[in-house]
């Protein structure tokens, strides 16, 4: 009976002892990949899902399994596009499937629209060639040219 009560409190001693001296080991902010791409773990221990992130000042968005996006992406009805290292594209052109795409500053993919002086992309955000937009003439190249009566200037 002694002898049961003596590892009793033992036992309650040792379990105190192992509280007191396990803790939590902090989680760091860090990129993790699988097979399937790569996800984004908080320092808390969380991923972010279904939602925008800023990491060292390059928005990405992870999809509602945690994924990082990456390619075309529409998130809430706006058009998207995120290189193969997850940065969302952002006031640049993006060559997709043998077409010129312009995305704003946003990350939003410009449609029917002048991007600056010298180039229009069409109402899927493509960028026009060998065409005539408002009767100026776009080459081959897509560049604009210059009719001469003061459209670009």
């Amino acid at each position: 009976m002694k002898g049961r009560a003596v590892r009793k409190l033992l036992l309650s001693v040792l379990t105190a002892v192992m509280i007191v001296l396990i803790r939590p080991v902090p989680v760091q902010a860090d990129w993790i990949q699988d097979k399937f791409g790569w996800w984004f773990q908080e320092d808390d221990g969380s991923f972010p899902a279904s939602a925008w992130k800023e990491i060292n000042g390059v928005w990405y968005y992870f999809k509602d399994t945690g994924y990082m996006a990456v390619g075309p992406m529409v998130i809430d009805d706006v058009q998207y596009y995120f290189h193969s290292s997850g940065a969302m594209a952002s006031d640049e052109w993006v060559e997709f499937r043998e077409d010129w795409y312009y995305f704003n500053k946003d990350g939003s993919l410009a449609r029917n629209s002048w991007i600056g002086d010298l180039y229009y992309v069409d109402k899927l955000g493509a960028m026009v060639r060998d065409k005539r937009v408002n009767g100026i003439y776009i080459d081959e190249d897509g560049v604009a040219e210059h009719p001469g009566d003061g459209f670009f200037d």
